[in-house]
C-alpha cells in the first residue's frame, strides 16, 4: 500500500539560533540531525499521535538548508511496513528518509 500520508511546513530558525553555534562559522547551515528531529516532530504534532517510527532504513541529504528556509515535508506510507518522508524546498529535493515501522 502506497499514498499520502502528511504533508506539513517547518520553518527553520534565523541564524541567532543556538544551533548554528559552529556549524559552519561564515557559512551556517542546518545539522541533519536537528533537521529530522524536527521534521518528526512537526509530523507527529500534525497527525495528533506519534507514527510508526521504529527505524531508518535510508537517509539522503541532497543539499545544505540554510537558516531561515521554509521547508515542504511530504510523508508516504511506502509499501506495507515503511515510511517515505521527503524534504524539499519549493520544487528542489532536500532530503529523504525512508523508515522501518516493523
Amino acid at each position: 500500500m502506497n499514498g499520502l500520508l502528511l504533508r506539513v511546513r517547518l520553518q527553520i530558525p534565523p541564524t541567532t539560533h543556538p544551533m548554528f553555534a559552529g556549524h559552519f562559522p561564515g557559512r551556517p547551515v542546518v545539522p541533519g540531525a536537528w533537521l529530522l528531529a524536527q521534521a518528526i516532530r512537526a509530523l507527529e504534532t500534525a497527525a495528533g499521535a506519534s507514527l510508526a517510527w521504529r527505524h531508518v532504513e535510508s537517509a539522503k541529504f541532497r543539499v545544505a538548508v540554510q537558516p531561515g528556509a521554509c521547508l515542504d515535508l511530504t510523508l508516504i506510507q511506502s509499501g506495507s511496513s515503511g515510511l517515505q518522508l521527503n524534504i524539499s524546498q519549493g520544487s528542489e529535493p532536500v532530503a529523504s528518509v525512508r523508515f522501518g515501522t516493523v
